[in-house]
This record gives C-alpha cells, structure tokens and sequence, in this order.
C-alpha cells in the first residue's frame, strides 16, 4: 500500500537540499541568530547602546559578560545594538543594489546592441575605480546618516551585480521559451518582464544574499574610520576603532564585534553558496 505523503513536494526538495549542504544551513543559522539578535537588542540587551553601565574598561562579570569599553559602555549591550546599524544598512543596500543591477544587466541583454554596448562600457568604467576609494570621496560629502550610508554602499555594488546578471542574461536570452513567446507575438516588455527578468530571480537572490556580505564590510569599515551613520550610535565598526585606544587592557570591547562582523560576513557567504547548490538542481 503507498504511504501517504507527510510534507508537500517542494518541502522535501528543500530538505532534502538542506541535508547535502551543510554549510549552507549553517550560514542560514548564523544569518537567523544575528538577525534576531539585532531585531529582539532593546529588550534582550541588558543596557542600552550608549548608557553609562559602570566604570571604564572593567572586566567580564555576571552583570557586564563581556566587560564595559572605555566609556563605561557595557560591550554585550553595544555589539547587540550594532547588529541593528549594520544589517539595516547593508540589507536595503543589497536589496537597491541587486534590483538596481539585475534590472539593468537583464535588459542590456536583452535589447543588445548599442544599449547593451553603451551600459556595458558604463559598468566597466564604474568597476574601474576602486570601491572604498568611492565610498571615502562620497562619505566626505554626504550627511552621516544611515540613509546616506545605504544609498552611497548601494550604489558602488549596482556594477558588479549588473555584470554577473548581464551574462546570465545573456545565455537565457538563447533559450526556446524566450523564442517561443516572441514568435507567439508577445510584447518586449512582456516577454523581458515577464518571462527573462522573472527566471534571473535565483541567481539574483543568490546575489543579494552575497552583496549583503559585502555590503556588511563596506558599512563596518566606513564606520570604523569615522564616517559612518554617527560617531555615538552602536555600531560593530566604530566600536572596534574606539576600543583601539583601550588595548591591550580591554580586548573584549574589540574582539566581540569583530566576531560578530565575521560571523555575519561568513554566515551570508555559506548562505549564497548553499543557495546556489540549491538552485542548481532546480
């Protein structure tokens, strides 16, 4: 007799995708930890992010886990709240970027010739410069805010996630069901829309997923150089340039947000990775 099926089809693709991968699912549970770290900080926090706690630089304790910094901030209650800052930023960073991106890659292939020339030349130029060097020149000019900071991390990854999606594009572009919608007289902006743009959607999360990562670096290292959101607002990068005037007689106050912006940059990286096993076996 057939046994009745527990879990709906494309649940047991999942997890049946989640037991060959492993570090795919330990990079969605350290993504979830932080997140909800960040999400749940004002209550589970025992202090607020810029409270006077206690002394400066003291030791690990039961009331201070991970010491005070030098301001007599606890250093738990900081890293807590700095998740809050950095996921903000480079999650809607990621997120701009890789619709920004994949939109205009997707539609250079699309259209080809002098478009797809035209925008290509408009990519190679902007991945010329150097990155942080952009982010330096625009920090100096913008307002420290995190909108700001999203906006100037954003668009310094709109290039390479065009570049990646044009050339997937590119290939999908070949593909029977494209020709098959063209020939059955469907609009261009049906057939882009609906049917080339709508199939880039893995390889485009598997880019925000990664862009996230990067996006994550950018804001801590703008951040740890003093032209972040705010010099007082928790946040991973700041923290650790302020702890620097403490060394070495308070390593916690450095040495817990730089775990957490490895943990969060390794956790989105096994995620991309873990993803894109997991659709290339759509």
């Amino acid at each position: 007799m057939r046994q009745p099926r527990l879990l709906p089809r494309h649940s047991e693709r999942l997890l049946a995708g989640a037991r060959r991968n492993r570090s795919g699912v330990i990079g969605a549970v350290l993504v979830t930890m932080l997140l909800v770290v960040g999400a749940l900080a004002p209550v589970v926090a025992p202090h607020g992010p810029n409270d006077l706690a206690g002394a400066a630089n003291l030791a690990s304790s039961l009331e201070h886990p991970l010491g005070t910094n030098r301001f007599g901030q606890d250093v738990l209650s900081r890293t807590m709240y700095g998740a809050r800052l950095s996921f903000q930023v480079a999650i809607l960073a990621a997120l701009g970027a890789t619709a920004t991106g994949a939109s205009l890659g997707a539609y250079a292939a699309y259209r080809g010739g002098w478009v797809d020339l035209v925008i290509q030349r408009l990519v190679d130029a902007a991945i010329a410069f150097p990155p942080l060097a952009l982010l330096l020149i625009a920090a100096r000019f913008a307002a420290p805010t995190a909108l700001s900071l999203m906006i100037m991390v954003g668009a310094i990854l709109v290039p390479g996630v065009a570049r990646v999606v044009r050339s997937a594009a590119v290939a999908e572009r070949q593909r029977d069901y494209i020709r098959a919608a063209e020939a059955l007289g469907a609009s261009g902006v049906r057939v882009f829309a609906q049917h080339l743009l709508f199939n880039l959607i893995p390889i485009a999360i598997i880019l925000c997923a990664n862009t996230i990562a990067t996006a994550i670096l950018a804001e801590t290292t703008l951040s740890f150089l003093g032209l972040g959101a705010s010099t007082t607002a928790a946040s991973w990068g700041g923290d650790i340039n302020s702890a620097r005037a403490a060394l070495p007689a308070n390593v916690p106050a450095m040495l817990a947000p730089g775990l957490a912006i490895t943990a969060a940059v390794l956790g989105f990286n096994l995620l991309s990775d873990g993803l894109a096993d997991l659709f290339s076996g759509r």
